[in-house]
């Protein structure tokens, strides 16, 4: 997404500034407002158009420009289309059912026209209020988050406390998640998907032959091939998945499948990637194989039960013959 300001002497158009803004960085930092799991937050345009998305809703967002050439709006979303005469700075807040729907529009100081609209259930942000009660209680906290700044203070004040907290839950090495973020955001993302009835697949790599290199060719070798491990892992996941290195030259993938997706299919496009990539960018490289395991969840599955069987998999497979995919 690009934003542009032009400055002008009178009449005169004197400098035009674009800047070019990446979709993904904004959703992450909508999902990352302290608003409760059960919110959602959106940044729109006066018009209505979709500016900002959290991440479950960018791939929607991508296909609907892909398919129809246009932007997705408030309406396609079932979110408050901005009245016209919302004032900078201006808070309002409207109970539909269960629904709770606080629109702000941005301090005339920050100079954006743009909208901050949040979305949740009563009940998820209150949970055994009344409804005036948690109605109060969820505008009190909306009205914090947004009267200090929303999402540019986010970006100013955040960045040093989000980047203690990314150390925190980062393997140093490759950059992905660790086993502590695995199962924090893991098991917060099967039980999302759970509740929307999408299925999610767990993916459990290893990497063959992994120990030689590292005798051959010595550490540095070792750590390139983890550090690209990473990189095609990343290639190979949607905003909102998760891939993290769950020590050594063990990885792991957990995804929210499409409709239409054949988990096999996705696990060994992927696998076959991750391989590609070994014994292509990295230097000895070419001796060192891949093999994956995985899992879809079934009925109750919370993510221990999915790993888990998703790395049984792993180890019956590698019995049988590395360098392929093993279903649970």
């Amino acid at each position: 997404m690009s934003a542009t300001r032009s400055a002008e002497v009178g009449n005169d158009l004197v400098a035009l500034v674009g800047a070019d803004l990446e979709l993904t960085s904004l959703s992450q930092v909508l999902a990352d407002l302290p608003i409760g799991d059960g919110a959602r937050a959106y940044v729109l345009a006066p018009s209505g158009a979709i500016v900002a998305a959290p991440p479950e809703a960018l791939e929607l967002l991508q296909e609907t420009v892909d398919a129809e050439g246009r932007v997705l709006t408030a309406d396609d979303l079932g979110l408050t289309t901005p009245a016209d005469d919302l004032g900078a700075g201006e808070t309002r807040y409207d109970v539909q059912g269960d629904r709770i729907f606080l629109t702000r529009a941005f301090e005339a100081d920050e100079d954006l026209d743009w909208i901050l609209e949040i979305e949740a259930d009563e009940g998820d942000l209150s949970p055994g209020l009344d409804r005036l009660t948690a109605t109060v209680v969820a505008i009190t906290l909306f009205s914090l988050v947004i009267a200090i700044g929303a999402l540019l203070l986010a970006l100013r004040v955040w960045r040093p406390l989000r980047a203690m907290r990314d150390r925190a839950a980062t393997d140093q090495l490759t950059g992905l998640a660790n086993r502590h973020e695995l199962l924090r955001r893991g098991s917060a993302l099967v039980e999302k998907a759970a509740a929307r009835g999408d299925r999610v697949l767990a993916v459990a790599f290893d990497l063959d032959n992994f120990k030689l290199l590292n005798d051959t060719y010595g550490h540095e070798a070792g750590d390139h091939a983890l550090e690209t491990v990473a990189l095609a892992l990343r290639e190979n996941v949607r905003a909102g998945d998760l891939a993290a290195r769950t020590g050594g030259d063990e990885f792991v993938a957990v995804l929210v499948l499409r409709r239409n997706d054949e988990p096999f299919d996705v696990v060994a496009r992927m696998r076959d990637h991750i391989e590609h990539a070994l014994n292509t960018r990295v230097f000895g490289g070419e001796e060192v194989g891949v093999t994956a395991g995985y899992a879809t969840t079934v009925s109750e599955d919370g993510l221990d039960g999915l790993m888990g069987r998703a790395d049984d998999a792993l180890v019956a497979g590698k019995r049988e013959g590395k360098g392929r995919v093993y279903g649970a």
